[in-house]
């Protein structure tokens, strides 16, 4: 009887661990509260009608029905490790190994933001778009790449655009040459930036500044950054940044436990294209078996395409450039991440004839 893996979480990291452990002959159980699989970074392209939001989502059910993954649509509500099982909200599960998956949640940094809109999900920016329609004003707390991509496009709605955040200038998180393509596009286009601004409070309209000052608009933007999954920071006791792993990607504590994404402490950066191939790593350490020969996981390509209106940035290591090319790139790059799903699922589906 093959060995079975439970995986936590159908983002980009998870359908693709699904369907690569699936091929090596493992039973998989994917588990995941919504039924659609969310192409996140083209959240913002529904702001101007770019994409419909119907070439933004898979539906998960459909997708995976002819193939040897089982999906079930239900929210996880918590681990135990020590018992090799998962609990959701209508049943639990056993498995010999373990893929944490679930992605992040907003890091709030204490703050109160129940009445402002985020922009990490596809209900997300479905919602900030219904609004968009009886809004002149915007202002968005966060200019990292989600805020600076979110600001942009807000402005070439015609929107006006304020940007606040904590750090004295925008991407801080990114490289100098990055930072100030991003100040010199918000400058081109109007989008005020003030960065030292902590914010304390927020509310619908308005953002209340740690020393007293106000700053209102017709719609508010949080935008400053992701954490780990509460649920795998309370049952993992681990830190906002995610469980602590080896270099294959494996918990520090328990050996047939996994975790990629926003789910795992890692140096490196949070895209979907990391993501994808931390899925391939896993699969190939699960298949291992043996702790002391895991294969480590290496950034391949550290860059990420970042959206600024109609141009665009591509951040690579130490070095940023700024095109209209890199816009149109990212758009290529969603046409060929769906076709490398299927072509994974046709992998999947012809290796099953052959067992």
């Amino acid at each position: 009887m093959p060995e079975k893996v439970v995986i936590t979480g159908a983002g980009f990291f998870g359908l693709n661990a699904a369907l690569k452990l699936a091929a090596k002959g493992y039973e998989v159980e994917l588990l995941d509260k919504e039924k659609q699989h969310e192409y996140t970074p083209g959240l913002i392209d529904i702001f101007r009608d770019r994409v419909s939001s119907q070439k933004l989502e898979l539906n998960l059910e459909e997708f995976l029905e002819d193939t040897s993954v089982k999906f079930s649509d239900e929210k996880v509500t918590g681990f135990i490790p020590e018992e090799d099982r998962v609990e959701t909200d209508s049943s639990a599960y056993n498995y010999d190994y373990l893929v944490l998956g679930l992605g992040g949640e907003p890091n709030t940094f204490g703050t109160d933001i129940g009445k402002v809109e985020t922009c990490y999900r596809l209900s997300d920016a479905k919602r900030i778009d219904q609004r968009l329609e009886e809004s002149e004003s915007a202002l968005v707390i966060g200019s990292g790449y989600v805020g600076l991509e979110v600001a942009s496009e807000l402005r070439e709605k015609g929107l006006e655009v304020e940007v606040l955040d904590v750090a004295t200038r925008p991407m801080v998180n990114a490289n100098i040459g990055a930072s100030e393509i991003a100040l010199d596009y918000m400058n081109e286009n109007d989008i005020v930036f003030r960065g030292d601004k902590n914010v304390e409070t927020v509310e619908r309209h308005s953002a209340i500044l740690e020393n007293g000052g106000k700053v209102e608009a017709d719609i508010v933007i949080w935008t400053t950054g992701i954490q780990a999954s509460k649920l795998v920071q309370r049952d993992f006791e681990t830190v906002k940044n995610g469980l602590e792993v080896n270099k294959g990607l494996c918990s520090q504590k328990y050996s047939n436990v996994f975790a990629a994404g926003d789910c795992a402490d890692l140096d490196v950066m949070k895209t979907a294209h990391n993501a994808m191939n931390q899925a391939e790593t896993i699969a190939k350490n699960i298949e291992k078996g043996e702790a002391e020969n895991l294969e480590g996981f290496e950034e391949k390509f550290p860059a990420i395409l970042i959206s600024m209106g109609e141009d665009g940035m591509l951040e690579y290591g130490e070095k940023a450039y700024r095109s209209k090319w890199f816009r149109k790139l990212k758009d290529l790059v969603r046409i060929r991440y769906y076709y490398i799903l299927r072509k994974k699922k046709l992998k999947l589906k012809l290796l099953s004839l052959f067992r």
